[in-house]
């Protein structure tokens, strides 16, 4: 049940949520877009998801 849950979050997120489709742009494949995000929140907290799913597409930049 969580995992059909999951699916239709993701979805909905691909579909209305730009800093999201960004952030999973950047990243790659999928897996590679929640490992950073399992890292990401390892490191900092954030105070919006916008500010977090900025700071994943803004951390590749900085090397």
């Amino acid at each position: 049940m969580l995992n059909l849950i999951g699916f239709q979050l993701h979805t909905i997120l691909e579909l209305g949520d730009r800093d999201f489709m960004e952030a999973r742009k950047h990243a790659g494949r999928r897996d590679m877009f929640f490992y950073e995000m399992h890292a990401a929140l390892r490191y900092a907290l954030h105070e919006t998801w916008r500010d977090f799913l900025v700071s994943i597409t803004a951390e590749d930049d900085l090397e």
